[in-house]
């Protein structure tokens, strides 16, 4: 039978919830389904689902929620939901925008494959933040197909959120039950007047201007003009829309009628129905009230076009109150009018209800969407159990619609494999095994050598993670936008965190962030200006760095087995050709105590520097750089990196003569000139004084 799992944001009375009812009501008789509700949940909706639906409600501390998409994800995740543990058939996200915590809830759904049937112009509000475009953009690039409920629609998200156009679209319209003409009037137990009923079925919200048609009403009837507004519906707007009906003297003819669970006979005993929505997906109100024979005067809103035959089934007006009022007063006079319009809606052709419900069923049918990848981000681990999680979920909450995600596990021995196959529903994702460990740098090299699919790939170290969600997105548009010149990759800036490694990472230490310095958002360099670049300003990143494969390839990729390995090619990479540097940060670089680098043994300290003096001398030879107008910077980068090695390598290790005259000797074999650098002078002084005082202490001892 399959099960179904469907994700909204709210279920509150109006035409989304209603949408969803709807589905779940043609569902339900075929598939196992399950509601998982992120925000208010309305008694008098949940009514309307049928038993056999479990509805759950999902909350996450709103803590969490405002510190972005990557806490967000997390927090879900540790609350371990049994919707979001269980694998589905399908996964449907209805009325997601914009909502980080229902984004983010389809995004990490598990199933075979994911649809969203409902987009609105929540998706192209102005005064989103960046954290939420990012959580949307995430939600879009999980779906592998979205089912909007109008093309018009459609085509106005696409021109705003580009991101669309990625995903396979197709129009459904909302399905409408079919209309009853049974259905007593509503209006029976009224005023006897023989006065025209005009309908609005709505929520009582500010998008849905009831207050001015209000005073479209209170116009016309100061024009003379008498006749009765029904409104149906409940929301936020009731106690407004209350004052002003008392404050106009309008009781008597604008009608608030609450919310009705059928609502279609207040539309098939009306004489015109009217919407002034100031925007729509696609209202089904207005099929709904055609289905029952009655004509329909709407703004002009996503959707009405393709309902209404303007002049012939309805109207279709500016939202400007004039523009209303002269519709609703050309309809009340003139009766010719009003009989050829209904009609023509008698005429019209009649759905099947049937039919249009099974149109999502249809979709259904079908594994994942699986788009060629372009961009592969390899996740090289071992024994990162403590946090491999962070690594995935920043890797997947990137919005770049043709990404994969591979975990290159370098045969570790805790539960980083237990941990990483949870994301094995996910096309995007795969995890690779290692039967014997290679060792950091083989792992790297044999990642983008077999396990990497896309033309550009990001290496990002199990113990580390992205923090901006469109960091693949905003690399690769530089990368598009600067393609004249080539570039081998392109490289952002990073933050560094100290955490202490223990059963977690901890979240509260020190950070601080190292951002090229540019004078643009991003720029062009040549080889030779970005080893300079380097040299003199000391900005480097690898988890910030996309790179092109084929060029790594062709190089010979991670081939030198040292700490540095990952500078040591991209420096060498970056000599064959252009790079782009752009402002940003990636993500973070995680130093707890455990990375390679914090524990490079000291006999290994001269091959991880001597690398720098060896490119360059290598690149002055082939004629493209000129050593001496670097060589300043050159020695002062040296001597900064020796400072940092030797206080990496000693910090554990007690104070020895042998050891002194070790860190002499990297030093002349590095660069002699480095003997009188200040800050490598300091080092050899602190230690000597480290080494007499231990020496004291002990004779104080033996004394």
């Amino acid at each position: 039978m399959g099960r179904v799992l469907f994700v909204a944001r709210e279920l509150t009375p109006g035409g989304a919830a209603y949408l969803a009812v709807r589905h779940l009501r043609e569902l339900e008789a075929v598939r196992q389904c399950d509601l998982l509700v992120t925000g208010p949940l309305s008694p008098s909706v949940v009514e309307d689902i049928p038993y056999s639906v479990s509805v759950h409600r999902l909350t996450v501390n709103n803590e969490a929620i405002q510190r972005g998409l990557l806490a967000t994800r997390e927090a879900i995740a540790e609350l371990g939901h049994p919707c979001l543990t269980q694998t589905y058939d399908v996964v449907v996200g209805t009325s997601l925008f914009p909502d980080m915590l229902a984004c983010a809830s389809f995004a990490l759904a598990r199933a075979s494959k994911k649809m969203i049937v409902l987009l609105d112009e929540g998706l192209i509000s102005p005064d989103l933040s960046p954290e939420m475009r990012a959580a949307m953009g995430n939600a879009v690039v999980e779906a592998d197909q979205l089912l909007p409920v109008s093309r018009s629609l459609l085509e106005k998200l696409t021109s705003r959120f580009p991101l669309l156009c990625e995903i396979p679209a197709a129009v459904i319209p909302p399905p409408i039950n079919a209309p009853c003409p049974d259905h007593p009037s509503p209006f029976l137990a009224a005023s006897g007047e023989n006065l025209p009923r005009i309908v609005t079925v709505c929520r009582l919200s500010p998008e849905k201007q009831l207050g001015k048609c209000l005073q479209v009403h209170r116009s016309l009837r100061a024009q003379g003009l008498e006749f009765h507004w029904h409104v149906i519906g409940e929301g936020v707007e009731r106690e407004a829309l209350e004052q002003g009906i008392v404050k106009y003297g309008m009781a008597d003819r604008f009608h608030l009628e609450g919310w009705h669970t059928n609502p279609r006979p207040w539309m098939r005993h009306a004489d015109l129905f009217v919407l002034c929505s100031r925007s729509e997906g696609c209202p089904m109100v207005i099929r709904e009230a055609l289905a029952e024979g009655t004509p329909v005067l709407s703004t002009e809103v996503n959707g009405a076009r393709e309902m209404i035959s303007d002049g012939i089934t309805g109207m279709i007006v500016a939202d400007t109150e004039s523009q209303i009022a002269w519709a609703m007063r050309r309809f009340l006079t003139d009766s010719a009018l009003r009989r050829r319009l209904r009609d023509n809606v008698a005429s019209m052709p009649r759905s099947n209800p049937h039919q249009e419900s099974r149109l999502l069923i249809d979709r259904f049918v079908g594994g994942r969407r699986r788009t060629s990848p372009y961009v592969t981000i390899l996740i090289p681990t071992y024994n990162h159990a403590q946090c491999i999680e962070r690594a995935i979920h920043s890797s997947l909450m990137q919005d770049y619609p043709a990404l994969e995600v591979v975990v290159c596990d370098d045969a570790s021995t805790d539960e980083t494999g237990a941990i990483a196959i949870r994301w094995i529903h996910d096309p995007r994702f795969r995890y690779v095994h290692r039967p014997v460990n290679l060792g950091r740098v083989a792992n790297y090299r044999l990642a983008v050598e077999h396990d990497a699919s896309g033309q550009w790939v990001l290496v990002l170290d199990g113990d580390d993670y992205l923090t901006d969600p469109s960091f693949v997105t905003s690399a690769m548009r530089a990368l598009f936008e600067h393609a004249d010149a080539n570039p081998l990759f392109v490289q952002s800036g990073q933050r560094v965190t100290y955490q202490r490694l223990t059963s977690s990472l901890l979240t509260d230490s020190l950070s601080f962030d190292i951002q090229p310095e540019i004078p643009a958002d991003a720029v062009v360099m040549s080889g030779s200006e970005y080893l300079a670049f380097v040299f003199r300003t000391g900005f480097f990143t690898h988890l910030g760095t996309i790179f092109s494969r084929q060029a790594a390839l062709q190089m010979g990729f991670y081939r030198n087995d040292i700490s540095s390995a990952d500078m040591d090619s991209l420096l060498r990479l970056a000599l064959r050709g252009n790079i782009v540097i752009k402002k940003g940060i990636a993500g973070c670089w995680v130093q707890h105590g455990g990375n390679h680098s914090s524990n490079l043994p000291l006999d290994q300290v001269a091959r991880n520097v001597t690398i720098f003096r060896k490119i360059a001398y290598e690149e002055a030879l082939a004629g493209s750089l000129a050593t001496h107008k670097i060589e300043k910077c050159l020695t002062r980068y040296e001597a900064r990196v020796l400072v940092h090695l030797f206080g990496a390598a000693t910090k554990k290790s007690g104070y020895d003569t042998a050891q002194f005259f070790q860190m002499i000797g990297i030093i002349i074999q590095v660069n002699p000139r480095l003997l009188l650098k200040p800050e490598l002078v300091r080092v050899l002084w602190r230690y000597v004084r480290g080494w007499w005082s231990s020496l004291f202490r002990e004779l104080g001892v033996l004394s």
